[in-house]
């Protein structure tokens, strides 16, 4: 015979007081302790895994939130950079203007070359996706020609093999 044990732990969240823990009485002691000393390395190290038959959605939503948390850390990193290339006068301020008074005064140039740097990286990213929707376009064709080619050879060589028998 076999026994399956389900081992359920619960971990409180940050700033909410724990609820006492439930104690299960076991007749087989040895054998919990056994379990016990087994666990002890594992809880160490501790590996949070969804085993719900859900775990597929919820594995679509840790990455959602790991993008998030990336693309947030990338803005942060990217204002960083730009905020490091203006000049120390035109960090304390925001321009206001629309840019076309005439002269074009530190934050004016601050915000063309930050715009310049952004439609520069915006062209990069479109050029990579049009070179992989055409790499991608292209290994379609070719497997699509290369499917033709071998149903055509295939209903050759058949019409060929009857001729020859008749």
């Amino acid at each position: 015979t076999s026994r399956t044990c389900f081992v359920v732990f619960r971990i409180p969240r940050q700033g909410v007081k724990p609820k006492e823990p439930e104690v299960t009485t076991l007749k087989d002691a040895p054998a919990l302790d056994t379990l016990v000393d087994g666990l002890r390395p594992v809880v160490n190290e501790m590996h949070i895994h969804p085993a719900s038959p859900n775990s597929a959605s919820s594995h679509s939503s840790e990455e959602d939130a790991a993008t998030k948390i990336q693309a947030g850390f990338r803005g942060y990193r990217v204002r960083k950079a730009i905020r490091s290339q203006k000049p120390s006068g035109a960090t304390s301020g925001v321009a206001t203007g629309s840019g076309q008074s005439g002269t074009a005064g530190p934050q004016t140039r601050g915000k063309k070359s930050a715009a310049s740097l952004e439609d520069k990286s915006a062209t990069k990213i479109q050029a990579g996706v049009r070179g992989f929707l055409v790499r991608k376009r292209q290994k379609t064709a070719t497997e699509a020609a290369t499917k033709i080619q071998a149903s055509f050879r295939g209903f050759k060589t058949r019409k060929d093999l009857t001729k020859k028998e008749k």
